[in-house]
């Protein structure tokens, strides 16, 4: 789901966003049912599993499980604060938050491609040896 905020002036941080659709999925989880007047049953033990959460230039994304989208996309909490919800179908370009944020997964060398110079040399100095014995 995408929280369109793309200026940061309403959730300035993930933990923001986190704490928004929390709220909005248990105050839907404790709301009386409209045909009865019993108190629905919270979740199983209280988890909301929240994916990841990324800036994009339109605002905040947020991974959320299918049976929380519609209530996130209808919660008047969000309405209120002016943060409008919708699907997305497709990821827009995911702003990269530099050291400190979740966002392109790097690709770290392994230690065969870090030392690959050296045995270069390595490899060279035994060639040489080789060719001209001291």
């Amino acid at each position: 789901l995408l929280f369109a905020d793309p200026h940061l002036e309403r959730l300035r941080t993930r933990q923001a966003l986190a704490s928004a659709i929390r709220r909005a999925i248990r105050r839907t989880a404790t709301e009386p049912l409209e045909e009865e007047d019993e108190v629905k049953k919270p979740f199983a033990g209280g988890k909301d599993f929240i994916g990841r959460i990324e800036l994009t230039p339109k605002g905040w994304i947020a991974d959320v499980p299918r049976s929380h989208v519609a209530t996130l996309l209808e919660d008047p909490g969000l309405r209120e604060r002016g943060v409008p919800v919708q699907a997305v179908a497709e990821l827009p370009e995911v702003i990269d938050m530099g050291l400190g944020g979740r966002g392109v997964a790097r690709s770290r060398k392994s230690s065969r491609q870090r030392h690959r110079p050296d045995l270069a040399k390595a490899r060279n100095r035994q060639r040489l040896e080789f060719l001209y014995p001291s």
